[in-house]
């Protein structure tokens, strides 16, 4: 009997379009400008706690479309 090998690749660049552009917006700074949050606040002009709570509403999205279930 032979195995099978397989790899699901997923382009997590078009799972991120399609989420509200907020949320589209502190992915892209965190994640691929690899921006601190304290700098994403000053440009954002938001508090970092904003900040944080932006961040973790997007991921918790972005893995809603991802794995198809909210993380608690």
């Amino acid at each position: 009997m032979h195995s099978v090998n397989v790899e699901h690749e997923i382009d997590v660049g078009s799972v991120v379009s399609d989420l509200p552009y907020k949320e589209q917006e502190i992915i892209d700074l965190r994640f691929y400008q690899d921006l601190l949050l304290l700098e994403i606040s000053d440009i954002l002009c938001i508090t970092i706690s904003a900040c944080k709570m932006r961040l973790y509403r997007a991921l918790k999205s972005l893995s809603h479309l991802l794995f198809g279930y909210r993380c608690h």
